[in-house]
């Protein structure tokens, strides 16, 4: 897994905000299985990446495929790929140099 962009708190593009991805999720995706999901980021593809707020997987890291996108998004769509944030943050690499 890529990730592209970790959003931030104050940054200058709303976009790229927790605060503008989480407000964008709630008035896009509305299936219930998104609803106390927060973006943390986004892979290559624009994928979110969020962590789960809910009382079942509280502090797992979820991905969302978000492929294709003129669809309607449902909990089948939706893949745990760590079962707390610091083991998400313990899969991470930084890609090394091919030179």
């Amino acid at each position: 897994m890529d990730i592209h962009v970790f959003y931030d708190i104050d940054g200058g593009d709303e976009q790229l905000q927790l605060q503008g991805r989480y407000r964008f999720h709630q008035e896009n995706l509305l299936d219930p299985a998104f609803a106390d999901l927060l973006p943390i980021g986004h892979d290559s593809f624009g994928d979110p990446i969020c962590l789960d707020l809910s009382k079942e997987r509280y502090g797992s890291v979820i991905f969302i495929d978000m492929v294709p996108i003129w669809k309607e998004h449902t909990a089948k769509d939706l893949y745990v790929i760590a079962d707390s944030f610091s083991a998400f943050l313990e899969m991470l690499y930084e890609e090394e140099d091919e030179d």
